[in-house]
C-alpha cells in the first residue's frame, strides 16, 4: 500500500490568490449560496466549485454568504472565505420541516439577499420556494450533473420548482441539453457558465513529480496512471480496478494510483490486496485537501465516471500537462476535443484497459497528447470563470 503521508508541503507552485477587479453594476449586492449539506471540502466537484464561487463573487464586489441545511457544522466562516448559517432542515416534509422553512424565510426577508443560488438535490427544489417567499429578486438554480439521482418524485417536484427560478445555471452544453429535455425547461431559462481553475496554481514540477514518485514507492521506468475521484460507485472507480487487472497482466511496468476515499474505498481495498498480480502495483493514498503533488507525480490520468457535468479534475489533469483518458459522458467530450486525450464508454473497462495500453505503449503520443492538454485548459482559466460568472450575475440584477 502507498504511503498515506500528506504531501501538501511538496509543491514547487503554490497558489496565490488572484487579484480581480470589482463589477460596478455588483457592488455592494448580497448573494446567498443554498446547499444541502457537504461531508468535507474533498468530498466531491461541487463542494470545491462552491467555496471557489464565494472567492469569485468577493473579488467581483459581491457580499456573499452560505447557508446549509445539514449536518456541516465543520464549514466555518473562517474556511468558507464568507458566513455561514447552518440550518437543521432534515427533511423537506413535516411538521419540523415546515417550522424550519419558515424560520429561514422569515431570516432571508431580514438579510434583504440580491441573488440566491442553490446547488445540489434538495436544495434545487426548497431553494426557489424560500427565496420567493423571502422576496429575493434573482433566484438561480444549478445542475452540475447528468440528474443521475433524480427519483420519478423528485422530477415532478423539480419541475415545479423551477417555475419559481429566475435562471437555470448548467456547467457545461451537455448539462444543459439533457435539463431542458428531462426537466422540461425552456431554452430562455437555461444558461451555460463553465468551471473555472487557477491555472498557476496547478504547473507541473519536476522536483514534486520525483520526490512524489519515491515516496509511492514507484521506480525509474514505471508509468504511473492516476486517478482522483471521490470512491463510490457513480465515480466508476470500479472499472478503473478492473482495467488496471487487465493492463497489469502484459504491461509489468504500469503502476495505478487513486487518491480519494469514499463507501467502496474499503472493498475495492481489498480487490487490489488480493490480485497477486496488482496488489504492489496499486496504490491507494485516501483523501487528500491538497492533490497537486499526486497529479505532478502521475504519467497518465483516468476520469472513469458513470456519470458527470464538467469534471474539475479533467481540468486540473489538463493543467498539470497530463494526457487524459475519460469516459465520454457529460461534458468530458467538450473538455477533450482537438486531441487533448482519449475518450472510451462507461462502465467498460476492456475499453478502459485497450486506451491505457495504447498510451503505455507510445511515450511520444502521451507526451503530445499533454501538452495539447495544457494548450486547450487555458479558456477554462480561473479569470475567464470570474469574469463569465460575474457578468452573468450583473446582467440578471441589471435586466
Amino acid at each position: 500500500m502507498a504511503d498515506q503521508t500528506d504531501m501538501t508541503a511538496i509543491v514547487c507552485n503554490p497558489s496565490t490568490e488572484a487579484v480581480f477587479g470589482p463589477f460596478p453594476a455588483l457592488q455592494g449586492k448580497k448573494i446567498l449560496f443554498v446547499i444541502d449539506e457537504m461531508a468535507s471540502i474533498t468530498a466531491g466537484g461541487t463542494e470545491r466549485q462552491l467555496l471557489q464561487l464565494v472567492e469569485l463573487a468577493r473579488n467581483a464586489g459581491l457580499l456573499p454568504e452560505i447557508l446549509i441545511f445539514r449536518n456541516t457544522v465543520w464549514l466555518s466562516e473562517e474556511l468558507a472565505g464568507c458566513p455561514v448559517h447552518h440550518c437543521k432542515l432534515q427533511s423537506l416534509f413535516g411538521l419540523d420541516g415546515i417550522r424550519e422553512s419558515m424560520r429561514i424565510v422569515r431570516w432571508m426577508r431580514s438579510r434583504r439577499f440580491d441573488i440566491l443560488q442553490s446547488f445540489f438535490l434538495d436544495a434545487n427544489i426548497l431553494g426557489p420556494l424560500l427565496g420567493r417567499a423571502a422576496g429575493i429578486r434573482c433566484i438561480l438554480t444549478s445542475r452540475r450533473n447528468l440528474n443521475y439521482a433524480m427519483t420519478r418524485s423528485r422530477l415532478v417536484a423539480q419541475r415545479l420548482a423551477n417555475y419559481f427560478t429566475t435562471s437555470i445555471v448548467a456547467n457545461c452544453e451537455a448539462v444543459r441539453k439533457l435539463v431542458v429535455e428531462m426537466e422540461r425547461v425552456p431554452s430562455r431559462k437555461m444558461h451555460v457558465v463553465y468551471n473555472g481553475i487557477d491555472l498557476q496554481a496547478f504547473t507541473p514540477c519536476p522536483q514534486t513529480h520525483a520526490e512524489v514518485r519515491r515516496t509511492l514507492g514507484v521506480q525509474s521506468g514505471e508509468v504511473l496512471i492516476g486517478c482522483i475521484s471521490a470512491v463510490r460507485h457513480i465515480k466508476g472507480v470500479d472499472y478503473f480496478v478492473s482495467a488496471a487487472q487487465r493492463v497489469v497482466r502484459t504491461v509489468p511496468f504500469a503502476k495505478f494510483c487513486v487518491v480519494g476515499d469514499g463507501a467502496d474505498f474499503e472493498r475495492l481495498c481489498k480487490i487490489t490486496h488480493d490480485d497477486p498480480a496488482l496488489e504492489n502495483r496499486f496504490l491507494w493514498v485516501g483523501a487528500r485537501e491538497d492533490v497537486r503533488p499526486y497529479l505532478r507525480a502521475f504519467d497518465v490520468a483516468v476520469l472513469p465516471s458513470l456519470s458527470e457535468g464538467f469534471s474539475n479534475s479533467i481540468l486540473e489533469y489538463m493543467a498539470v500537462g497530463l494526457p487524459v483518458i475519460a469516459t465520454d459522458v457529460g461534458g468530458n467530450r467538450e473538455a477533450l476535443e482537438d486531441g487533448a486525450g482519449l475518450l472510451v464508454p462507461p462502465a467498460d473497462d476492456a475499453a478502459l484497459a485497450a486506451a491505457m495500453e495504447q498510451l503505455l505503449s507510445h511515450s511520444s503520443e502521451r507526451m503530445n497528447m499533454g501538452f495539447r492538454a495544457a494548450e486547450r485548459v487555458r479558456r477554462w482559466d480561473i479569470d475567464v470563470a470570474l469574469h463569465e460568472n460575474a457578468t452573468f450575475y450583473a446582467h440578471l440584477l441589471t435586466t
